[in-house]
């Protein structure tokens, strides 16, 4: 990646020319990408996620929101220690390692920070996994086969075995594209852990998101069988070369 310019109030653009030949805050701007036409459409999680087309590829931009109690104070504000600790510089670095290891994850593509006194706000652009959905909306309409849990389960096995940590590892973090073809998405705070006892912590997580939104869909699609057969796969799952 190759950093761009920094402009008077818009902060750092750093930005992979392989994707996009230039970068300016207006990527960055969602009301910008929509009156140039390039919106194509936007999902939901902790911030909005914004679709978009640009030089015939399909990109997702990422506002940073912070979660839990202190989301109320400090909203999308992080404490400022420096641009190669920001949280997009390091999300960004964990993508190319497991890009590198051929695992399933988006591309990075650009991001930026906007720096004020001691706080910054940040934003994200990766690559679209086109014509791939969340298990949380896919749950809500049909069943997965077995072989498509265990395959499941066999994919996270490959992202333990690389020690891959995903500090939120649910149901609308996984999309799948068609059968057996997984990715994972949304590698904020996540990192390359050492041991083995954290594993078990983060599969548990996993269990109680799809009880989540068993819970809350009076229609959906989840039997305790179905993580019985994840863990089968997880299990069973080997190593991916070079992991």
């Amino acid at each position: 990646m190759q950093q761009g310019m920094p402009e008077e109030g818009q902060g750092h653009i750093v930005y992979d020319p392989e994707w996009l030949s230039e970068v300016t805050p207006e990527f960055f701007d969602p009301h910008h990408l929509s009156v140039q036409g390039m919106l194509s459409s936007f999902g939901s999680g902790r911030g909005t996620v914004w679709l978009f087309r640009h030089e015939g590829k399909e990109f997702a931009l990422r506002h940073y929101h912070r979660g839990g109690k202190v989301a109320q104070f400090l909203e999308d504000r992080y404490l400022w220690t420096g641009l190669n600790r920001s949280r997009p510089a390091r999300e960004v670095r964990i993508l190319s390692q497991l890009a590198g290891q051929g695992l399933p994850v988006p591309s990075p593509v650009a991001w930026r920070v906007i720096r004020s006194g001691l706080m910054y706000r940040a934003d994200l652009i990766v690559t679209r996994i086109s014509h791939a959905r969340p298990l949380t909306q896919i749950l809500r309409e049909r069943a997965l086969e077995v072989a498509e849990w265990e395959g499941l389960g066999a994919l996270l096995r490959r992202f333990h075995d690389f020690q891959v940590w995903h500090a939120d590892l649910n149901l609308s973090n996984i999309l799948l594209r068609t059968p057996d073809d997984f990715f994972l998405i949304d590698f904020d705070r996540c990192r390359i852990r050492s041991g083995g006892l954290w594993k078990r912590r983060n599969l548990k997580r996993l269990h109680r998101s799809c009880l989540k939104e068993q819970a809350k869909n009076p229609e959906f699609y989840f039997r305790e069988q179905d993580f019985e057969a994840l863990l089968r796969g997880y299990a069973s799952g080997a190593s991916a070369p070079g992991s």
